[in-house]
């Protein structure tokens, strides 16, 4: 699925978490503010950019979700790179929260625009991401 228009970018405002020996140094947090709407049928890309010199061992993504029909809903996450990641396919969960841990960019550059893409994959019923919040573990 293509997003059909694209959300406003969103910008960075990391936040102070502290650092653990499991995930290295403090992540960089992005949280979007106020409800994203999902538009029925289509979707929405959500482009952060991130100027880091550090490289990614984690990326981690929380999202809140009111949707009528959430197994309509496809998650795929791409970074600066170009590698894209499907964190949810189609018909995979039901639950209103979910949390992601996405390893598959080990080692890549966190520097560039990482773009999240919100699909509602089927018409009849409409929803919206209550709570977006991304992390990326250095």
């Amino acid at each position: 699925p293509q997003p059909s228009e694209p959300a406003p970018p969103v910008t960075p405002e990391p936040r102070e978490e502290p650092a653990t020996p499991e995930m290295g140094l403090a992540p960089i947090v992005v949280e979007t503010s106020g409800a994203l709407a999902l538009p029925d049928g289509q979707g929405i890309a959500l482009d952060v950019f991130l100027e880091e010199t550090d490289l990614l061992t984690t990326f981690q993504l929380d999202i809140d979700i009111t949707h009528d029909a959430p197994r309509e809903l496809a998650i795929i996450l791409r970074s600066p790179d170009g590698r894209s990641v499907l964190m949810q396919p189609e018909g995979q969960s039901d639950a209103r929260y979910r949390t992601y841990y996405i390893p598959d960019f080990n080692g890549s550059p966190v520097t560039g625009t990482w773009t999240l893409e919100l699909h509602d994959t089927a018409a009849g019923n409409v929803g919206q991401a209550d709570r977006v919040v991304l992390y990326w573990y250095r």
